[in-house]
């Protein structure tokens, strides 16, 4: 019975961590990452070990 108060009492909480977070991950993965240079520097890694790899 304790542990249903427990969760009637939290979801509304719950719910809003969801939703906060899914808008905060939102926001950080609609960057455009070819601006990225973390993103441009892995992609030309990758381009050069798959040239490596085709030798």
């Amino acid at each position: 019975m304790a542990s249903l108060i427990f969760d009637l009492l939290m979801w509304p909480i719950e719910w809003l961590l969801d939703k906060f977070f899914n808008i905060v991950l939102w926001r950080k993965t609609s960057t455009n990452p070819p601006d990225d240079p973390d993103y441009q520097a892995n992609v030309q890694r990758l381009i050069e070990r798959n040239r490596e790899f085709e030798k």
